[in-house]
């Protein structure tokens, strides 16, 4: 029950990160990464094909994800939806926002690229714990 547990929220881990950064948000997402309207057009030309490794890396990350998340929730013992939306919440601001504000710092990414990014991974972060949590 563990790993399908695992593997089905890597799957919706997967799916929101393809909704997030496709149909829901993509057009913003590309305006703020500033990518040229010809690579755009050139790359949905291509179709999905191409995208396929990458694809199977982002699941592959998910699951990755899932099962230490899994593992540290186990360890804390967290057992209520409070607990698991504290724990998330502490996991996004001591881990993601840092990890991610680096690129700011010395990448000179844009503060809006920042924000969409790190609000991804605050919800990615909240369902993966939340999911977690009811299903183990």
């Amino acid at each position: 029950m563990m790993f399908i547990s695992i593997f089905f929220t890597a799957f919706v881990a997967f799916f929101l990160g393809f909704l997030w950064y496709g149909p829901v948000f993509g057009n913003y997402w590309i305006r703020l990464k500033e990518i040229p309207q010809e690579r755009v057009d050139a790359m949905r030309k291509k179709g999905m094909g191409p995208m396929i490794p990458k694809m199977i890396g982002a699941f592959v990350q998910q699951v990755v994800l899932s099962s230490i998340v899994y593992i540290i929730l186990k360890q804390l013992s967290v057992q209520t939806f409070a607990q698991a939306s504290v724990f998330a919440i502490l996991l996004w601001l001591g881990c993601i926002v840092p990890t991610v504000f680096t690129q700011v710092l010395w990448e000179d990414r844009k503060i809006a690229l920042f924000l969409f990014d790190s609000a991804y991974y605050f919800v990615l972060l909240q369902t993966v714990v939340s999911m977690l949590t009811w299903l183990l």
